[in-house]
C-alpha cells in the first residue's frame, strides 16, 4: 500500500506540467442569478434615501442595501454607514456590476453582478472568478477558479472551477480534457499570479463528452420500485435529467409525454431527494431514484442546469441536446447523427 502511493507520488511530481498567468481582476461569469431577500419597510432616514413613499431593504453580498421602485438601488460599498451619489444604480437599464473594495488582497476589488428580472425581481450573483489562461499543446485554454472574498483565497481542488467556461463544483482533484490534453489542477498562486496544471493519463478522463456524435456510454439505474436498468436494454432514448423543483422541467411534460406515446424511450433523470413527489407525477416513463445516478450526473455528466435533454440513437450516439433534443425525438426512428434533418424522414 505505501509502495503504491509513493509511485503515484512520484508520477505526479514527474507528470508534464502547464504554467498558466491569472488576470490582475476578478469576474463574474454568465450565468444565473440568486433572488436577493428584501423586506419592505419605510425608507430610513439615517440611510439618506430620502423622503420616498417606502422601499425595501437588505444586504447585496453583506452590505446594506435598499431598493427604490421602480429600479433603483442604493448599495453601502464603503461601509460607511451612508449612501454616496457613487452608491446609487439604475437597475432600468439592465444589469450592473457593483465592485466592493478588497484590501489586503491581491485583487482590489470583488464584483458582484445585480439585475431585475421581468417580473421585478431582484437578483444577485453569488461567486466571482480568478481568470487564467494556459497554453497546452499549442491552444489558449481559458481557465476559472472560484475566489472567496471572506478568506481572500482560491481552493484549488474545493470550490467551482472549470476551463473554456464551463464551470462546475469540485470536491476532490478532477482531470479535465482541454488543448487535446488529459490535465488536473496542482496548484494556483494568487500572490504570483500564476496556477500550474499536470497531465493526467487517459483513463483517469471519466468525463461524459455531451456532444452531439459522442457515444454515451451504457449506465445502470435503479427506478422508484427498486427495479435495476441499464442503458443497453433501450434502443434510442430520450434522457431527461430533470427535478420537481424546476418550473421548465414541469411545463415540458405535455411535449414528453407526446413523445413518449409516439413509442420513443424517455429515461427520466430524476435528481429529487424526495422521491414520493416525484410519484406523484405519475409519469408513464421509468424514473430514477437520484443515488443511482449521482455520480454520472454530478461527476461524470456534470449536468449543471434543468431541463438537460439528450438524445440518443440506437447505438447511445448522441443525436441531440437540450431544445433540440424535443423535436427530433417526435420523429425519432433511427435517429441518425449523421442527418440535419428530422430522424426517420
Amino acid at each position: 500500500m505505501k509502495l503504491a502511493i509513493l509511485i503515484a507520488a512520484a508520477g505526479s511530481m514527474f507528470a508534464q506540467t502547464y504554467r498558466g498567468t491569472l488576470e490582475p481582476e476578478l469576474f463574474v461569469p454568465g450565468g444565473l442569478l440568486e433572488r436577493v431577500e428584501l423586506k419592505r419597510s419605510a425608507c430610513l432616514a439615517e440611510w439618506q434615501v430620502g423622503d420616498l413613499p417606502y422601499c425595501e431593504a437588505g444586504k447585496v453580498r453583506d452590505a446594506r442595501a435598499v431598493f427604490v421602485e421602480p429600479a433603483t438601488l442604493y448599495v453601502d460599498v464603503d461601509g460607511d454607514g451612508r449612501f454616496s451619489g457613487d452608491e446609487k444604480y439604475d437597475l432600468g437599464r439592465g444589469a450592473v456590476e457593483i465592485r466592493f473594495p478588497l484590501p489586503g488582497s491581491v485583487f482590489k476589488t470583488y464584483p458582484v453582478r445585480v439585475a431585475l428580472d421581468s417580473q421585478g425581481i431582484l437578483g444577485a450573483s453569488t461567486r466571482a472568478f480568478v481568470r487564467g489562461h494556459v497554453t497546452i499543446n499549442g491552444v489558449e485554454v481559458n481557465a476559472g477558479f472560484a475566489f472567496d472574498w471572506k478568506t481572500g483565497s482560491v481552493t484549488p481542488n474545493h470550490g467551482w472551477q472549470g476551463f473554456d467556461g464551463e464551470y462546475s463544483f469540485v470536491d476532490e482533484p478532477r482531470v479535465y480534457h482541454a488543448g487535446s490534453a488529459n490535465i488536473r489542477v496542482r496548484s494556483v498562486d494568487l500572490a504570483r499570479l500564476e496556477f500550474v496544471l499536470e497531465a493526467a493519463h487517459a483513463d483517469e478522463y471519466t468525463r461524459i463528452d455531451l456532444k452531439p456524435g459522442e457515444e454515451f456510454p451504457d449506465f445502470s439505474f435503479t427506478d422508484l420500485n427498486g427495479a435495476v436498468h441499464r442503458l443497453a436494454d433501450y434502443g434510442p432514448t430520450l434522457l431527461d435529467f430533470w427535478a420537481t423543483w424546476c418550473a421548465p422541467c414541469i411545463a415540458d411534460l405535455p411535449r414528453l409525454r407526446e413523445i413518449a406515446a409516439r413509442g420513443v424511450h424517455i429515461i427520466g433523470m430524476n435528481v429529487d431527494q424526495d422521491q414520493e413527489k416525484v410519484r406523484a407525477m405519475n409519469l408513464p416513463w421509468p424514473q430514477t431514484k437520484f443515488s443511482s445516478i449521482r455520480d454520472l450526473v454530478e461527476r461524470r455528466a456534470r449536468i449543471q442546469t434543468y431541463p438537460t435533454y439528450v438524445l440518443l440513437d440506437r447505438d447511445h450516439r448522441i443525436v441531440a441536446l437540450g431544445e433540440d433534443a424535443l423535436n427530433p425525438a417526435l420523429y425519432c426512428d433511427r435517429c441518425d447523427p449523421s442527418s440535419s434533418s428530422h430522424p426517420g424522414h
